[in-house]
């Protein structure tokens, strides 16, 4: 079944903000030890959203 473009936004959380996310942040010292990128396909582009 392939995705549909719409299916997924950024952020998609509620817990998340669009102004919580910032392009080129600084991730020293940031414990990414438990994200899972399993099912992610990091093959395609983002591209932003205008």
């Amino acid at each position: 079944m392939p995705h549909d473009e719409d299916e997924f936004s950024i952020p998609n959380s509620n817990k998340v903000s669009p102004t919580d996310i910032q392009p080129n942040a600084d991730l020293t010292g940031a414990n990414l030890s438990n994200i899972s990128f399993s099912d992610t396909n990091l093959s395609t582009r983002i591209q932003a959203m205008h």
